[in-house]
């Protein structure tokens, strides 16, 4: 089938675009035109401006596109179209497992699919056929995108209040998990969180009541020995992670896996090949120099950015490259920012990622509260002519084309 999906360059539009290539179609898109500038992929792209549509095509539209000119014009041609979400839903596998949470979907789902070697669609931007039987995708709960899916299982890894711009109290924020678990199956879900469900299994580091209780033994800047305890049989194994978040995750990962049918000793070989997905704590070691690449754009998530560069690199100095993503985010948490961003060395402050938001002169506010200087190539540079140190660049944005940028720098011998 020849399909066509508005908004094509999305981390998840362009996800299903890869899968849907992987199972045997034609599909190529539309979108803005700074996207196409920014994007190097093999994709056949159009600019969404000067698009005019065609009944040959199955049209697919992004979340952000609902509401677009094209996606009414395609409607009101009559022409086949889907939303992502639906599209999603309609995929046929045996199977379907979804991760949602607030932090570390991207991560789990490329490490479950790894762990059962399934299909996959991954948030950054990537995806897997592997056959029919069971297929790893996440449930983003911005918009209550999520409440479209029914999966056989649900995994819930965590839940802290986000997207304050959609959510307007942390209790619509929680009731949207709560729906989410109500469309499934079963749930897998971290002990702590009180959601309910008729066939409902824990997972946990802390709460020794849970089903699978995790219990770390051993930590160094490598790996983690963790003591397992499930079913009344207690068993070691070697983590490659080395922060409370990262194996908090493993271990929801790890109870899907066995109540999949798998073993644990198959589950730890497995875990030995495992690769981050893309801007996930990603390290480039180059001529000496340390860079790490990391999507991290809530307090939560740059606390465990933080944990993983000291507890890997605890005698070096370590500077922040940070971009806020949207302003309702950043103002809603700025305290918090401001404690986050203050465990480390040096910070330095990348302009505010708008996405869905409009551009507002509060944004003022926020530099003015954190009171970091703002960030320059020259600066990076300079500091790290001068000093051996980690440089971190964290944001859900555009950040991860300033790292590309440094690391050429440094590649090409210009420091």
């Amino acid at each position: 089938m020849d399909y066509f999906i508005i908004g094509i360059l999305g981390s998840g539009t362009k996800a299903l675009a890869s899968l849907l290539i992987q199972l045997g179609n034609k599909v190529c898109g539309v979108d803005k035109k700074e996207a196409i500038n920014d994007y190097k992929g093999k994709l056949k792209v159009f600019d969404i401006n000067y698009f005019k549509p065609i009944k040959k095509y199955f049209y697919i539209y992004g979340n952000a596109f609902k509401d677009h000119p094209l996606t009414i014009l395609i409607k009101n041609l009559g022409y086949d179209i889907l939303s992502y979400k639906e599209m999603v839903n309609s995929l046929s596998f045996q199977t379907k497992i979804q991760i949602s949470a607030s932090h570390g979907k991207t991560f789990t789902t490329g490490l479950l699919a790894h762990l059962l070697a399934s299909s996959c669609l991954i948030g950054d931007g990537t995806a897997k056929y592997q056959n029919d039987l069971e297929f790893v995708y996440e449930g983003c709960e911005y918009q209550n995108t999520f409440l479209s899916y029914y999966p056989n299982m649900l995994i819930i890894l965590n839940v802290d209040y986000d997207h304050v711009d959609f959510f307007k109290t942390r209790e619509e924020y929680f009731e949207a998990f709560k729906n989410a678990a109500a469309n499934a199956s079963s749930l897998i879900i971290e002990a702590d969180i009180d959601i309910n469900h008729p066939n409902k299994h824990t997972f946990s580091l802390s709460n020794k009541n849970a089903e699978l209780y995790g219990n770390i033994i051993f930590q160094n800047n490598l790996y983690s020995i963790i003591k397992l305890t499930y079913k009344g049989i207690s068993k070691e194994f070697k983590s490659p992670f080395i922060t409370k978040y990262e194996n908090e995750n493993l271990l929801g990962a790890i109870l899907a896996s066995l109540l999949l049918g798998r073993h644990l000793e198959e589950i730890v070989g497995r875990l030995k090949s495992f690769k981050r997905p893309k801007r996930r704590m990603n390290v480039r070691v180059i001529k000496g120099k340390i860079l790490v690449l990391d999507y991290a754009h809530h307090p939560t998530q740059l606390k465990a950015l933080y944990e993983y560069v000291n507890n890997s690199y605890p005698n070096m100095k370590k500077t922040i490259i940070y971009e806020g993503h949207t302003l309702s985010r950043s103002l809603y948490f700025k305290e918090k920012y401001k404690e986050m961003l203050g465990l480390f060395d040096e910070v330095y402050l990348y302009p505010i990622y708008y996405a869905r938001e409009e551009r507002s002169s509060k944004e003022r506010e926020y530099y003015k509260y954190l009171r970091y200087s703002k960030y320059t190539v020259k600066k990076i540079i300079k500091k790290i002519k001068n000093e051996k140190q980690i440089i971190i660049f964290a944001g859900a944005g555009k950040i991860d084309l300033e790292f590309e940028k440094v690391y050429r720098i440094i590649l090409n011998g210009n420091v």
